[in-house]
């Protein structure tokens, strides 16, 4: 995995991928982002980590991603205003 922050569409996200098959993002401050997916029609899974907390990956409102370009990750469940890192 490389580091690709221009796939995130945020100034506070960043991006660690193997395009076309796995992401790691990091928001520094929670919220929602857009994930931008490239060119492929490959469906991803959407789970988020609280790194403060540790503990099991979890799930939010959208469960998964697929299709080509920009891809909304929408909102963690729970602490939306803290460090998080969504897995794809």
């Amino acid at each position: 995995m490389e580091s690709n922050d221009s796939l995130v569409l945020t100034q506070e996200g960043y991006v660690l991928a193997k395009p076309g098959h796995i992401y790691v993002v990091y928001f520094k401050n929670g919220g929602e982002s857009t994930l931008d997916l490239g060119n492929n029609e490959l469906e991803y899974g959407v789970k988020w980590y609280n790194l403060r907390k540790g503990g099991p990956l979890k799930q939010g409102k959208i469960k998964t991603i697929s299709g080509n370009g920009p891809r909304s990750l929408g909102i963690p469940p729970k602490e939306k205003d803290q460090d998080l890192v969504v897995l794809r």
